[in-house]
């Protein structure tokens, strides 16, 4: 049994305007201050187009990611699971529905940029992600980036 089958309670859910708070707070525990979104491009990333912002909640919103489709093409945009959650499973379950959304979309692929060194890449690598190339210098001086990709049409789901 994994982990994430003992959490009899997680709730996925499309994320809302009343999680911005609750985003806010995880993002600020995930990444560096020059890394997080703004509130507005948080609102921007709830109400845009051919988006998807999904939520782990058990008991509140503990974890999220972001999807965008364009075309055959989607994208992770943003994961990001509270620390105290990590290791649980809940990005694996947002990642297979946010696949599940972008097929139905008509997307055949997903890709995603990831830091060079970034221990989410096994995570990545664990779902079915493979490297396609290096962006150098991507984040910054010295912080390359590698892109990734999954396919998506007739792909076992995690």
């Amino acid at each position: 049994m994994s982990q994430v089958d003992q959490l009899s309670d997680v709730v996925i859910r499309v994320a809302a305007c009343g999680d911005l708070d609750a985003l806010a707070a995880i993002e600020t525990q995930c990444f560096e201050e020059a890394e997080r979104w703004s509130a507005s491009a948080w609102r921007e990333e709830l109400a845009g187009d051919n988006r998807l912002t999904l939520v782990a909640e058990v008991g509140e919103v503990v974890a999220a990611a972001c999807f965008h489709v364009a075309g055959d093409s989607a994208e992770l945009y943003n994961i990001m699971t509270a620390p105290q959650w990590q290791g649980f499973g809940l990005a694996t379950l947002l990642l297979a529905r946010g696949f599940d959304w972008a097929s139905q979309q008509g997307a055949t692929q997903m890709l995603l940029e990831v830091r060079v060194n970034n221990g989410a890449q096994a995570l990545y690598a664990d779902v079915g992600f493979t490297p396609l190339y290096e962006r150098t210098n991507y984040y910054g001086p010295g912080l390359h980036a590698l892109v990734m990709r999954r396919e998506l049409k007739g792909a076992d789901h995690v």
